[in-house]
């Protein structure tokens, strides 16, 4: 339960209530990351009130949540982090919610081939030339390898 809230999937949690299982007590943080996931900018705001360290703690505690939401492919999200400060930049791992240095939201969006979350990446900073700790592949290898032909088209001439 508390990993379906802390990874922003409301549907997920609604289930697993439903099927008996007790809503888990996060702590400010874990409260604060799960409705940025979520793009509600109305509950983040009313934690950063209560909590004025919030913003900064979960940045220090999740330096990568933008990968995941990135990679749930939640552009609300996504601009929500953008604009509360995460680094677009940010390294993480976006098959499960882990901070471990794998890629960046710029590769989760090219490999799916979500040009209008990648375009909001690159409007705001994301670097077409960060190499992936997998397979050492920039957002526009990604884009090739899943053969998302408009996203390399808009990734080419932005990576050197």
């Amino acid at each position: 339960m508390e990993l379906a809230e802390l990874a922003g999937n409301p549907t997920i949690a609604s289930q697993l209530l439903a099927a008996g299982a007790t809503k888990s007590s996060l702590e400010p943080v874990g409260e604060f990351i799960a409705a940025a996931l979520q793009g509600d900018g109305e509950t983040v705001s009313r934690l950063r009130a209560e909590h004025p360290n919030a913003l900064d703690e979960a940045k220090a505690a999740r330096p990568g949540v933008i990968v995941w939401a990135a990679a749930g492919g939640r552009k609300d999200a996504v601009a929500l982090l953008i604009e509360l400060g995460f680094d677009v930049n940010a390294l993480a791992r976006g098959d499960i919610p882990s901070d471990q240095p794998w890629q960046t939201a710029l590769h989760e969006a090219a490999y799916e081939g979500d040009l209008a979350l990648a375009q909001l990446l690159l409007d705001n900073g994301a670097d077409p030339n960060i190499r992936d700790a997998r397979f050492d592949s920039t957002p526009l290898g990604w884009a090739e390898h899943a053969d998302q032909q408009a996203m390399i088209e808009l990734l080419r001439p932005a990576t050197s």
